[in-house]
């Protein structure tokens, strides 16, 4: 079954969300069960890399873009999100992201900040795409 947030008088079926006239819109919103997030990456791999892209996006713009793209393509790619019960997320991290990622203009405290702030951006898109918010 689908479930779909609907804003607006028109009740359509697709994965993407449409604008209306006025700013009204809707946004395809996916049923999750716990069983099919064992196999996510089979059931769930679109929402996964809308997640993650969104987040990236949500913080494009926010913080040094060499910084994201390295925490994306090389400790992110390796990262595991987790579901923790209760509509709650985790994303696992490889081990020691710092030494991943290779020179840096920034310092390791700073990269940090970023992992952390990008992490906990994703588990907030995680919660929204499966409608836990």
């Amino acid at each position: 079954m689908n479930v779909f947030a609907l804003y607006g008088h028109f009740s359509l079926s697709s994965d993407e969300t449409v604008l209306f006239p006025g700013g009204n819109h809707y946004t395809h919103m996916t049923e999750f069960t716990t069983a099919k997030f064992e196999q996510k990456y089979v059931h769930y791999f679109e929402e996964l890399e809308k997640s993650y892209s969104a987040a990236f996006q949500t913080l494009h713009g926010e913080y040094d873009s060499t910084v994201l793209q390295a925490i994306d393509r090389q400790v992110l790619n390796e990262s595991e999100p987790v579901y923790e019960g209760d509509g709650q997320f985790r994303v696992e991290l490889p081990a020691d992201p710092w030494d991943r990622v290779g020179d840096l203009h920034v310092s390791e405290e700073e990269f940090n900040a970023v992992l952390e702030t990008f992490v906990e951006e994703i588990e907030r898109e995680l919660q929204r795409v499966f409608d836990f918010e």
